[in-house]
C-alpha cells in the first residue's frame, strides 16, 4: 500500500477514534462528572496509554531532541488540552450533534496560522481555500439548521 493510501486509512481510523470519543464524553459529562473531571481523565488515561505502548521508543527519541522542539511539543499540548477542556465544557452545555462539527473546524484555524506562521513551509492552493470555505458553509447551515 502506497503511503498515501496508508495516511487516509489512518485518517479514518483517527475520525472513527475521534467520533467515539465526542459520544463517551457527552456522556460523561451529562451523567458522571463534571467537565473538568471528565477532561482530566480523559487526558490521563490517553497520556498512560501513550506511554505505555511507546516507552521504548520515547526515551531514545526524547534524548536526541534538541530544547526547542521540546518547547514547540510542550506548546501543543498545552493548547491541545485547552482545546479538549473547552470541548467538554461545551458538551456539558449543547448537544454533541452540534458541538462536534462546530469543535472540528480546528483545520481552519490551522489553516489560517499556517499561512501566517508556515509561509515557507506550506502553501494554500486554491482548491484548499475552497475546501475551507465549504467547511465553513457547513458550519454556517448547521447553525442555522439548530436555530430553527
Amino acid at each position: 500500500m502506497r503511503d498515501a493510501s496508508w495516511g487516509y486509512a489512518i485518517a479514518l481510523a483517527s475520525a472513527f477514534s475521534y467520533g467515539t470519543s465526542h459520544i463517551l464524553a457527552r456522556v460523561g459529562v451529562t451523567q458522571v462528572a463534571p467537565p473538568l473531571v471528565g477532561a482530566s481523565i480523559s487526558l490521563l488515561a490517553g497520556t498512560f496509554l501513550y506511554w505505555l505502548v511507546n516507552i521504548r521508543s520515547i526515551k531514545l527519541e526524547l534524548n536526541s531532541t534538541n530544547r526547542r522542539g521540546v518547547a514547540f511539543f510542550a506548546l501543543s499540548g498545552i493548547t491541545s488540552s485547552m482545546g479538549l477542556l473547552f470541548f467538554f465544557f461545551a458538551l456539558s452545555k449543547a448537544p454533541v450533534i452540534a458541538v462536534s462539527p462546530v469543535a472540528n473546524t480546528y483545520p481552519l484555524i490551522a489553516l489560517l496560522l499556517s499561512s501566517i506562521f508556515l509561509q515557507g513551509i506550506e502553501r494554500i492552493t486554491p482548491k484548499l481555500a475552497l475546501g475551507a470555505f465549504l467547511v465553513v458553509l457547513g458550519l454556517a447551515l448547521i447553525i442555522i439548521g439548530r436555530a430553527i
